[in-house]
């Protein structure tokens, strides 16, 4: 299968270890709207998009300048991110298949519904997630962590409940695409 590996300049180092695979590419983004312009660009060329992970939901202005001490304000000047999904599932060719991710802390079906509503993707792929930082959960939970609670939505339905590692995440995914 040919790859390609749409990321932040920040994100793990470890993705250019598979640069060893002669079909894998990695391109490397430094803004929500150049991360947008790339992976549009490459809708055509594909036939599955991972959104694993939503780049953002705000962005800074960037300036090539210097901001001078004097002209510091009390907050940094933001604007919406793109949403890259959203344009993905507007532009898409009909032979892409989708699959988007919902971090969230309450997996029901009614909160995947709505986001599978807002968002009718192929698969979604609820991960149950907590910051740990408030007395009602002493850990981190989705983030940060090798395994986690997923539940998969298809069709308007529940397809999948329970704890996978995120290798075995993947393979699930792969596998279900793969079958088509």
């Amino acid at each position: 299968h040919q790859v390609k590996v749409i990321a932040g300049k920040a994100a793990t180092s470890k993705l250019e270890y598979l640069n060893i695979f002669p079909n894998f590419e990695i391109q490397r983004v430094v803004s929500p709207s150049e991360m947008s312009t790339a992976v549009l660009k490459s809708l055509e060329i594909y036939n599955l998009y991972i959104s694993s992970a939503a780049i953002g939901d705000i962005e800074f202005i960037q300036d090539r300048k210097k901001i001078k001490k004097a002209n510091i304000k009390e907050s940094l000047p933001i604007k919406q991110s793109p949403d890259i999904l959203a344009q993905v599932l507007k532009d898409k060719p009909t032979t892409l298949k989708t699959v988007g991710f919902a971090a969230e802390t309450d997996l029901s079906f009614k909160v995947l519904n709505e986001k599978w509503e807002r968002k009718q993707v192929d698969l979604l792929v609820g991960t149950k997630v907590h910051n740990g930082l408030t007395s009602d959960c002493s850990h981190l939970t989705g983030f940060s962590t090798d395994s986690a609670h997923y539940s998969f939505m298809e069709n308007k339905k529940i397809t999948f409940e329970g704890v996978l590692s995120k290798n075995s995440l993947a393979q699930k995914i792969l596998q279900r695409f793969l079958r088509d």
